[in-house]
């Protein structure tokens, strides 16, 4: 893929970070259950590689919060960006294969969304502590366990979607498998 493509890539990306939460815009515990800013940015890192993949990770929450007041800039979109900045950079650790098949993108996701979540554990408890905001283990607990549905739907469908998406912008390097 060449930066033209890639650079093209992103932009979709970020288009889709800032539309696929209108689909849960009625609730915003649906919103926060289905993650739906995480999936362009896990494509993103996978098919394009790190450096893109923290780049749409880390300015979509920031641009989302100025644009549209969602995620609340603080604590949330600040803590988001570490959070999404991780999945885009683990995501695309291994952006160069082309061949790489549903178990191992399947893989490359679970280790995403582990050091992720970590990440943002890490950041809320920062900004918890430089603010008049609390941060506990249960909190982190609750944002973890909440998530679930959003985990599912990813681990589903980001598999065969990447598999998809190899065909059409790596063709050459799929035939030789």
């Amino acid at each position: 893929m060449t930066n033209n493509h890639k650079l093209t890539f992103a932009a979709v990306c970020m288009i889709c970070c800032f539309a696929l939460p209108f689909f849960a815009n009625h609730s915003p515990d649906a919103a926060k259950m289905l993650c739906l800013m995480h999936f362009p940015v896990m494509v993103c890192g996978m098919m394009c590689g790190a450096p893109w993949g923290v780049a749409v990770g880390v300015t979509a929450p920031i641009l989302r919060s100025l644009a549209f007041g969602m995620p609340a800039m603080f604590p949330e979109a600040c803590a988001m960006c570490i959070e999404m900045g991780v999945y885009g950079l683990v995501c695309g650790l291994k952006a160069n294969d082309p061949r790489r098949e549903s178990a191992k993108i399947f893989f490359d996701l679970v280790l995403a969304m582990i050091a992720g979540r970590i990440a943002w554990g890490i950041a809320m408890t920062f900004l918890a502590y430089f603010s008049t905001t609390t941060f506990s283990v249960q909190e982190f607990l609750n944002g973890v366990t909440i998530t679930w549905p959003g985990i599912a739907l990813q681990l589903m469908s980001l598999p065969p979607l990447i598999v998809f998406l190899q065909t059409i912008y790596y063709p050459e390097e799929i035939r030789e498998i």
